[in-house]
């Protein structure tokens, strides 16, 4: 993926992981929503040179989309939606970025989800007896490879036959959509690259904070607790005062980036705020 795909898929994900934090929802269904718009755009290349078009403006490309899974009846939330409209008003290098920018939105929900809700280390052990099984079953593993000539949507039916019911929902997702769009690639390095993910949810958080002023120690407190709420995880702050900085606060927790009028729509961090 392109350096400014990259940086799109950053501030999604950011103001995304916000919005789920903030405000309860089936994200399961969200990730297969997420998952349907790539799809989409997946199915027609004009469709994605359109939406990557830097010739048209940001909101045409926004406004074209929105069309689009409106005209094809697609079943999507708004706040879904929205995400994706604000996915293409960035800078995507190709379609293939945009498609991949997707997938990678779709994952971080079912994992955020899972973070949230205690879920993740179980997820993990499933993800990892997967990868084991294919190991072991020559027959399946060549079923759902993509070197193999099986049709992309069949190697997710005949996942989804093997594994159904030994695995949860959120596993079986994550798996279907991977092993159904990983190309060339085979299963047992698509379930790798999935447990990998999994595992950086795991991982322990510092936020690089940039400040016009300094915090108080109420609103340090504050600021790590909204951040542990946006990221299920404990969030160690770094903090440097900046006189520059736009918004009045700059925060990167690993390859997220946060600025003050993201947080600002969120009711936990205007209390960081003070405000």
């Amino acid at each position: 993926m392109r350096p400014t795909s990259v940086a799109t898929l950053n501030t999604a994900a950011a103001n995304w992981r916000a919005l789920l934090a903030d405000v309860p929802a089936d994200r399961l269904s969200k990730a297969r929503e997420i998952f349907a718009v790539a799809d989409l755009v997946a199915f027609s290349d004009r469709l994605g040179q359109a939406l990557t078009n830097p010739a048209r403006s940001a909101d045409d490309r926004a406004e074209l989309l929105r069309d689009v899974v409106s005209r094809v009846g697609l079943e999507a939330s708004s706040e879904v939606v929205d995400l994706c409209c604000g996915v293409v008003r960035g800078k995507l290098a190709e379609s293939a970025d945009l498609i991949q920018v997707l997938h990678k939105l779709g994952r971080i929900t079912i994992l955020f989800e899972a973070h949230l809700t205690g879920e993740l280390t179980q997820l993990e052990r499933e993800l990892v007896s997967v990868h084991e099984f294919l190991g072991q079953e020559p027959a399946v593993r060549a079923a759902v490879s993509g070197r193999h000539l099986v049709p992309e949507h069949k190697r997710g039916e005949v996942l989804e036959s093997v594994l159904g019911g030994h695995v949860s929902a959120a596993t079986l997702t994550l798996l279907s959509q991977a092993i159904r769009t990983c190309g060339s690639h085979p299963a047992r390095s698509v379930v790798r690259e999935l447990i990998e993910d999994a595992a950086r949810e795991h991982s322990s958080l510092v936020a690089m904070v940039s400040s016009v002023v300094p915090l108080t120690g109420q609103q340090e407190d504050r600021l790590a607790a909204a951040l542990q709420r946006i990221y299920g995880l404990p969030v160690l702050l770094n903090i440097n005062i900046r006189p520059d900085v736009v918004g009045g606060l700059h925060i990167t927790v690993g390859d997220d980036v946060i600025d003050g009028s993201v947080l600002t729509r969120l009711n936990s961090a205007r209390e960081a705020l003070g405000a």
